[in-house]
């Protein structure tokens, strides 16, 4: 199911673990 809420809410997820795996990288 592709709902605007859904996938603004999954790549909202994406994003973050972006950053956390930049953060992990960088720590």
């Amino acid at each position: 199911v592709l709902d605007g809420s859904g996938l603004r809410t999954e790549r909202h997820l994406g994003r973050e673990a972006a950053l956390q795996l930049l953060y992990q990288w960088e720590v």
